[in-house]
């Protein structure tokens, strides 16, 4: 997949976190001149990218305020080949990835998330308060290549207990509890819902 002059520069600032850049390397390193690289820092400062610029030095990557696909992408490192879609804000990521379902029946792998919720809903319907700041809020897409799935509800049992591990692997020192089905606790505090 061909990458924007955006999404290469990015990509070049996130492998370098912190860590001056030379313009003439960065559009070196893209192919692209000089003014396509300012083009693109302006264009990935608008979309909430922290990137500091000075003179002989060139630019250097500070961080985001915002969810970002690319950036999410970046970090994944190669790990998830599905789409990614990021809003701001959506009534519910349940609700977005059932809509864009209804519509694309074909969709592949695809993960919703956004930065709040303002009809965030969990199991049995119940409301789940999510606002900005406070969390994470993601729906994935899963195509089932199996039409006679046994057991499709132990698929969120078992996200979940990967998850843990995945943590687990991260942070040892931590003492991550799974609760059946989907809650992740940590020091008696309910860490993530799946």
């Amino acid at each position: 997949m061909t990458q924007t002059t955006k999404q290469q520069i990015l990509a070049e600032l996130l492998s370098h976190p912190g860590d001056w850049q030379s313009g003439d390397q960065l559009a070196s390193d893209a192919n692209i001149s000089r003014e396509s690289v300012w083009k693109a820092i302006n264009g990935l400062r608008k979309q909430g990218h922290q990137i500091e610029s000075r003179r002989s030095l060139g630019y250097r990557y500070l961080g985001s305020d915002r969810l970002d696909a690319d950036a999410i992408q970046h970090y994944a490192d190669g790990h998830f080949s599905g789409d990614l879609r990021v809003m701001d804000e959506i009534n519910s990521t349940q609700s977005w990835a059932k809509q864009v379902l209804s519509e694309t029946p074909e969709l592949g792998t695809t993960a919703f998330f956004a930065e709040q919720q303002t009809q965030g809903y969990g199991r049995r319907g119940r409301a789940f308060y999510s606002p900005k700041e406070t969390g994470l809020y993601m729906s994935l897409v899963l195509p089932n290549p199996y039409t006679d799935m046994p057991q499709p509800g132990l698929l969120t049992t078992g996200v979940a207990v990967s998850v843990v591990r995945v943590l687990s692997q991260f942070f040892p020192e931590k003492p991550f509890q799974l609760k059946w089905v989907n809650d992740i606790y940590l020091e008696g505090r309910r860490f993530a819902v799946f």
